[in-house]
């Protein structure tokens, strides 16, 4: 009977999270700015409410509750980010950095170094090489606050990716669709904000961002 439960809340929520990200997205679009505050935070609400549905039928552990509070912090930012009437990126990008610094505590529990681990980590290093210089041309006085958040990011995808060989449960599996789906939409943001503007840039980064969120959240199960 529980598992039947936790099977019928995880489809209930999953649909409540396509629909709001859906909805989202086509406000965004139509520039309906009362519906997308309203659904921004609420998205990720949702990935929080995969955890919190973890955490009800299988039980609080210190993973759960790291990922939970990391998609808090999330949330706040969200909200900050999603203001135009206003610039708040150096706040969302604050508490962005410490939901990436909580996602390393859950990804990098019992880690253990293997050889392959440094080609995995060349590779992601190699890959921001060419974000780096146009940040540092257009960025100003945003420059080192976005240096230290793609080096936390980073970080955070390199434990993403070797989590799933000593992790515990099958759902570790989308520890690296979703710290790798976080970091593009990261960079298309970085190149909507500071590089080159993107045609409806939101839309694109949140149809990248709310299924980062949605996969790390499933880290839980």
């Amino acid at each position: 009977m529980d598992h039947f439960l936790s099977i019928k809340g995880f489809a209930v929520n999953f649909a409540l999270f396509i629909t709001a990200l859906l909805f989202r997205e086509y406000f965004e679009y139509r520039g309906k700015k009362f519906f997308k505050y309203l659904l921004t935070p609420f998205v990720t609400l949702l990935c929080a409410g995969f955890v919190i549905i973890a955490i009800a039928h299988n039980g609080l552990t210190t993973g759960r509750a790291i990922i939970l509070s990391a998609l808090l912090f999330s949330i706040i930012a969200d909200t900050m980010l999603m203001v135009e009437e206003t610039d708040l990126m150096i706040h969302g990008v604050i508490y962005f950095f410490m939901a990436h610094i909580l996602y390393i505590a859950a990804f990098s529990r019992g880690y253990e170094f293997r050889f392959w681990h440094i080609i995995a980590g060349t590779a992601i290093f190699l890959s921001l090489i060419p974000m780096i210089r146009p940040i540092m041309r257009s960025s100003g006085t945003m420059f080192m606050p976005l240096i230290a958040y793609i080096a936390v990011i980073s970080v955070m995808v390199f434990f993403a990716v070797t989590y799933h060989e000593r992790a515990q449960g099958p759902g570790s599996i989308f520890a690296v669709p979703g710290a790798v789906l976080f970091l593009i939409s990261d960079t298309v943001l970085a190149i909507d904000r500071f590089i080159k503007k993107i045609p409806h840039g939101s839309v694109v980064v949140w149809s990248i961002y709310g299924p980062a969120q949605m996969f790390l959240a499933w880290t839980c199960f």
